[in-house]
């Protein structure tokens, strides 16, 4: 049937070549010919139509003009010519082969105007195919001629090859379905890439050389992503105010200062070229930046606890950071984003940011003046010099220039910090270190260690600022945790020994402490990341009772101490004086641990009977005296933190009857052992010290806000205006900001971020005001993320009364801000599961030992690692599972978009709380683009979108994978129709890339999405 049917059609292919036929008659012998029912592929009209319209010696132009008729009448489609105009091979006849060129370039200019409605995917596999078939001439050509001028014709050939194929790859619409062909059809292209090569090589020499190289070079764009890498948060640099685009900067540096979120250097690096990407910072910039961040860090710190610690960031650890800057830039794998421009070299880099940093005189002048008369920059430049990061004459030149400007002051402040004592006190950290791993024998080595410790004690902060350089901190945590575990107890000893066990297990207590205060737990937590860690007293002391970066200590976590109920019982027996002392009780045998572990319980209990009036006051208040009388200050410590921790859940009418309590717990007369004075005032010392972190003032958490203060709304929105005003988010700032936070909780803090920047009207208030809400978001980035992804956008996007809101400038800057933090939060998701992939594979090597050793059971031994950061409590609220897999979310395998079905299936396949948040943020977004009302809230879900698909590949792979599929198709109506004008942002906007670019090519359905889209593009004519 089928032979039949096309040998009838061939027949009134020559009728009416012969009578030649008008489009008329064709038009009405073609509709009695294609019945309901046929298929027209199956009469392969384009085939006849061009093979019969080539017979002659010239092309037959009436059947070619049937081609008109066939588009026009969807008898015919673009793919079937195309596919039909590859066949053409008579390279020898010159009239023809230019005809079929000059009909191949009209079709493809035709291709590039106005909607093609037709089988997309098969337009891009004949688009494909014509590629081929443009190449394989040229290459027929090339190999023909030599490039002589005899050859003048065929030159002509290539150069109209090459021309043909020039436009076919670089016109929008050709080049965008060419791209999906090239993930459709991976092993053509792979072909087509050895044909590039091949005729590259050929043309060497000859005339047409660089007509066929510009040719092969368009063909080979197509090969590379087309998404580009962009600053999304890059706002207008504000005149006389440039201390505004480093604010990100200003704020991690900060923030990693004062709460210690990464402890790897290398991480921190990797965290600072992510921020200089999105803020579109040079090296020259990044480095000034990073450079006045730890100087006014240091500068706000110097009246602090923290003076020390800073004193290390900035003259120690500073020059360490550029030194890996360096690297990283360099080499270009420091970030997931494009290596940063490094127009000249870093040493001139940086010798351009000192030179700027000149410019703040007053700055220098006051941190000479705090440290001294030292001059600090000319201290940092022979630091960096010594580093490799600034050339000789160049560092000469800066000192000359300094010293020309300094003022020298006779003031010499008592709390000066000098630079030189830090790397005095780096030595002294690896001598004591080196005492006390030398001291393999502790018991009979007592006194020599309590001295020792005593000693570290005095000057304890800044041992370990200098000590942090070379990571000795943890070692210094570790050792104090294992020598705990060795004093907590002995059996055999006099008097004065077991006096000094006592100092010496509250000495490390307190040590441990200090470092926890210093540097956060999680460094204390992870120094036992190798060993055993759930049977050291002291490590899950840190755990259960220290408090975490945000200051909780109030919450009801579950003990892992060895809790005794037989032991509470005797102790709460002691407490009442019901219980006589016994040897039990002796001085010579006790077990510290299991006191600080159980006699605070036992304390509570009787707290519990006085709140219920079981018991008097007075029976508590001696109770305290019991307490006080035993020797060890860590358990009156403990019994304090148990004490704060009940009173959280019991009425406020309480607290003043517990504050009593408090005071004379932390007030009471303090034991110290005969000839030991000296060490019992140091070890009192630190006692307080600790007890004012914990509790400071000795109130009770909550007991201080009986005193009238502002709403928080109004303290957060005086800061915002204050960071605005100055430029700058200081440690003050900081800690005003953190307890705002604490009380308000993430979702309410997030929205009056979003608020504050949205009720701006003037564009530098708003690009501003970004900023400064940008960089209050590194305090908890991953929560304000979900907050504004879950929420804020959402309720913008769905409320009809504040479509209006998100107009421009505040609309797009929120676009903006919440793709730069999510992109830092991604960027934080991708760091940890390296980590944890890292400490696995410690793990398992660790198993793999003990297994081979045989000395003790794989099961006694398994290792407890500590994440780098906890969970947030928003991270724990969304997640939908206990405990988070971060392998398994990895952006490539999130959904499966083939089977993808409705939006509650596709949220239960996604584990990572963030990207949950963003799933549900595309889907209003993408329900927003349907309803087709054009509003600032369309405006917001495009450019959204658009600049995620600039953002690198974390961002651009989470959105293209949580992306619902028919989002595409709106964007490109959005785009192609003119409702949504991206190139008032982005002059190099082109509405097919930007279709490319929100699509997951890697798929195949997506890839139909994309080219049905593309080819779905209102164009002008």
């Amino acid at each position: 049937m089928q032979v039949s049917v096309h040998t009838v059609f061939k027949n009134v292919v020559l009728n009416a070549w012969k009578e030649r036929w008008s489009e008329q008659k064709w038009t009405s012998t073609m509709r009695k010919l294609l019945q309901p029912g046929n298929v027209v592929d199956m009469f392969h009209m384009a085939d006849v139509l061009f093979s019969q319209a080539f017979i002659g010696s010239t092309p037959n132009t009436v059947l070619l003009s049937y081609f008109n008729y066939g588009l026009k009448s969807g008898t015919l489609s673009y793919a079937a010519i195309l596919t039909a105009i590859s066949k053409h091979e008579d390279l020898q006849n010159t009239a023809s082969m230019d005809y079929t060129l000059n009909i191949l370039m009209k079709y493809i200019e035709k291709l590039n105007k106005g909607q093609i409605l037709e089988d997309s995917m098969g337009l891009c596999k004949a688009l494909l195919v014509i590629l081929q078939w443009l190449l394989r001439n040229i290459e027929q050509y090339l190999k023909r001629g030599s490039g002589t001028s005899g050859v003048e014709a065929e030159n002509l050939q290539i150069q109209k090859n090459c021309s043909t194929l020039h436009s076919l790859t670089t016109l929008p619409r050709t080049a965008s379905l060419l791209t999906i062909a090239r993930f459709e059809e991976s092993s053509v292209w792979s072909h087509i890439e050895t044909d590039l090569a091949v005729i590259k090589n050929a043309a060497v020499g000859h005339n047409m050389q660089n007509d066929v190289n510009v040719s092969c070079n368009s063909v080979s764009q197509l090969a590379r992503c087309n998404t580009k890498t962009s600053a999304v948060f890059c706002l207008p640099k504000i005149q006389g105010n440039e201390s505004h685009h480093g604010m990100l900067v200003n704020m991690f540096i900060l923030l990693e200062g004062e709460w210690n979120k990464m402890t790897d250097p290398d991480t921190l690096i990797q965290q600072l070229l992510l921020l200089s990407q999105l803020c579109d910072l040079n090296v020259s910039e990044l480095c000034l930046d990073l450079i006045r961040a730890c100087m006014m860090g240091f500068l706000g710190s110097i009246d602090g606890d923290r003076k020390h610690k800073w004193s290390s960031v900035l003259f120690l650890s500073l020059p360490q950071h550029l030194k890996r800057l360096k690297s990283a830039i360099v080499s270009g794998n420091g970030s997931d984003f494009k290596k940063l421009s490094l127009e000249t070299d870093f040493e001139d880099a940086t010798a351009s940011a000192f030179s700027e940093l000149l410019q703040y005189d007053s700055l220098l002048d006051v941190l000479d003046q705090i440290t001294g008369n030292c001059d600090c920059l000319s201290w940092l430049i022979d630091r960096c010099l010594s580093f490799g990061i600034l050339k000789e004459d160049a560092a000469t030149e800066l000192k000359t220039r300094r010293l020309s400007m300094a003022k020298v002051s006779s003031q010499h402040p008592t709390h000066a910090v000098e630079p030189s004592k830090l790397i005095k006190y780096e030595a002294t950290a690896r001598q004591l270190l080196s005492v006390i791993d030398t001291s393999a024998d502790y018991i009979s080595k007592q006194e020599n260690l309590l001295a020792t410790l005593s000693q570290m004690s005095s000057n304890f902060n800044i041992i370990l600022a200098s000590g942090s350089i070379t990571h000795n901190v943890q070692k210094f945590a570790k050792k104090l945790i294992l020598f705990n575990d060795v004093v907590k107890s002995s059996t055999a000893e006099g008097g004065k020994s077991a006096q000094m066990r006592c100092l010496l297990f509250d000495f490390t207590h307190f040590l441990v402490c200090q470092i926890a205060e210093q540097y956060g737990k999680n460094v204390v937590l992870g120094s036992m990341a190798d060993m055993d860690s759930s049977k050291y007293f002291l490590y899950n002391w840190i755990s259960v009772y220290w408090p975490d970066d945000r200051g909780q200590i109030l919450r009801n976590s579950k003990s892992e101490l060895d809790v005794d109920d037989s032991r509470i019982k005797m102790y709460l027996e002691l407490l009442q004086n019901k219980r006589e002392r016994t040897q039990e009780q002796s001085c010579s045998i006790k077990k510290w641990h299991e006191m600080c572990t159980n006699l605070p319980r036992a304390f509570i209990e009787l707290v519990k009977a006085w709140q219920y009036k079981v018991v008097s006051k007075a029976d508590v208040l001696g109770a305290c005296d019991v307490i006080c009388n035993i020797l060890s200050l860590s358990i009156r410590l403990t019994c304090l933190v148990e004490v704060a921790k009940y009173a959280s859940t019991v009425p406020k009418l309480f607290w003043k009857e517990l504050k009593e309590v408090v005071e004379k717990l932390s007030t009471h007369g303090f034991i110290s052992p005969p000839g030991q004075e000296i060490h019992a005032a140091k070890r009192t010392n630190m006692f307080k010290g600790i007890l004012e972190v914990l509790m400071p003032n000795s109130n009770l958490p909550g007991a201080q806000d009986n005193e009238p203060v502002k709403f928080p709304a109004d303290v957060l929105s005086d800061l915002i205006t204050e960071c605005r005003e100055t430029g700058w988010i200081g440690r003050n700032m900081l800690c005003r900001l953190e307890a705002v936070l604490k009380r308000s909780g993430a979702k309410w803090f997030c929205h009056q971020l979003v608020s504050q920047l949205l009720s701006q009207t003037r564009k530098d208030i708003v690009e501003r005001t970004a900023t400064v809400v940008g960089g209050i978001f590194l305090l908890d980035v991953e929560s304000f993320v979900i907050c504004l992804l879950r929420h804020e956008i959402p309720h913008y996007l769905t409320d009809e009364a504040d479509h209006m809101i998100l107009s421009a400038p505040a609309g797009n800057v929120l676009a903006q801000l919440a793709v730069s933090c999510l992109a830092i939060v991604l960027h934080n998701i991708s760091l940890q599961q390296k980590a944890c992939l890292s400490q696995k594979t410690a793990k398992e090597k660790l198993s793999h030992q003990l297994l081979m050793s045989g000395k003790e059971s794989l099961a006694s031994h398994q290792v407890h690692f500590q994440d780098e950061v906890g969970p947030t409590k928003l991270r724990r609220l969304f997640s939908s599972t206990a405990e988070h897999d971060l392998a398994a979310s990895a952006f490539s395998s999130i959904l499966g978009r083939e089977n993808s079905a409705t939006a509650q299936s596709k949220h239960s396949h996604v584990r990572e709380p963030v990207l949950r948040a963003l799933s549900y943020a595309l889907d209003i977004m993408n329900m927003s683009l349907a309803e087709r009302q054009p509003g600032p809230h369309i405006d917001f879900a495009v450019y959204f979108v658009y600049l995620a698909s600039l953002c690198g590949e974390l961002v651009s792979q989470a959105v293209l994978q949580l992306m619902p599929l028919t989002m595409v198709t709106e964007l490109a109506a959005m785009a192609s129709d003119g409702t949504f004008k991206i190139s008032k942002f982005d002059k190099e906007f082109d509405s097919f890339n930007f279709v490319l670019s929100v699509s997951d090519l890697g798929h195949t359905f997506s890839r139909k999405v994309a080219a049905k889209a593309i080819c779905q593009m209102v164009l002008p004519e």
